[in-house]
């Protein structure tokens, strides 16, 4: 059992390290506690791999070919909107700060409620309304209400779960939908017997002489 587990978990740390750590960087900021996004995600992605290698396992490959194809094209299909509304929500509950014309040097989360102070602060410097204006003000416990910086917290976790679990799921499916064939094929190739080497009629060496 051991080695099966060990083999899966490097395919989940070979996914998430693949293009650059692509899937690790586009996680929520660390205010949305990151390092646990990642591991359940982790997680998540490993019980999927799990679930395919356990449902694969006993289904003929040429009869449920299709079947891996048209879920991994669902989960595609899914990826994309998830996909492309991920980074929209990220921009819209996170800010960088501090704000511009400084260099950034963390993301925080954007709670878009603000509490009484931050709006009195806001109605005396209008100017100084943006999330990051308000923090270099106030602290950051007292801009927002708590309840809208949870929400906030959550909706980034939930989009980045679905976003990795949609595209995990996908490839999964594909892989076994092209894996299933090719080793059905390498089956096949090593039941077969191998040719039946041409047999040579026997002659008789007095008929020749004759």
């Amino acid at each position: 059992m051991k080695k099966p587990l060990v083999s899966f978990i490097e395919i989940v740390v070979f996914l998430f390290a693949a293009f650059s750590g692509f899937l690790t960087k586009i996680a929520p900021p660390e205010q949305t506690n990151a390092s646990y996004a990642v591991g359940i995600g982790s997680f998540f992605v490993l019980i999927v791999l799990l679930l395919v290698s356990a449902i694969a396992k006993d289904a003929p490959a040429e009869k449920y070919r299709k079947g891996w194809v048209k879920a991994g094209i669902i989960c595609f299909i899914i990826a994309i909107p998830v996909g492309l509304a991920y980074p929209w929500i990220l921009g819209k509950l996170t800010y960088p700060y501090p704000p511009p014309p400084d260099a950034p040097v963390a993301i925080h989360v954007n709670g878009w409620e603000p509490t009484e102070t931050a709006q009195k602060f806001i109605r005396d410097n209008p100017g100084k309304s943006s999330p990051g204006q308000l923090e270099l003000n106030l602290p950051y416990e007292d801009i927002w209400i708590s309840s809208s910086l949870s929400k906030a917290k959550i909706i980034l976790l939930l989009s980045y779960t679905a976003l990795i679990l949609s595209i995990a799921t996908a490839i999964f499916c594909l892989l076994e939908a092209n894996l299933g064939g090719i080793v059905k094929e390498g089956k096949q190739s090593e039941t077969e017997e191998p040719a039946a080497e041409p047999k040579l009629d026997f002659i008789d060496s007095r008929s020749l002489k004759k």
